[in-house]
């Protein structure tokens, strides 16, 4: 719902229940976006991806709907906007 409506071309996600929220976290996220140039990118923490921690471009907005059109729940990075792969920000215990 936030993409449909935001004012800006990127939308930022984080739960409100995260204890060791990184105060850099979209900065790192932006750095990670601009570098795969994809439309979205998550946060890792060890090996596990964190995808409630996002920065999505609106532009993937289409491609998100569709895929929870066709009664898709899961979003995978490599999938989430139809082109590229997410950019992924690394961490150790960050999360």
């Amino acid at each position: 719902a936030a993409l449909s409506v935001a004012g800006h071309p990127l939308v930022a996600t984080a739960p409100c229940d995260s204890p060791f929220l990184p105060t850099d976290l979209v900065a790192r996220l932006r750095a990670a976006l601009d570098e795969s140039a994809a439309e979205l990118a998550v946060a890792r923490s060890l090996a596990r991806l964190q995808p409630v921690f996002c920065l999505c471009r609106r532009t993937a907005l289409p491609a998100l709907s569709a895929h929870l059109a066709a009664g898709g729940r899961r979003i995978g990075i490599g999938r989430a906007a139809g082109r590229g792969r997410g950019g992924i920000l690394g961490g150790g215990r960050s999360f």
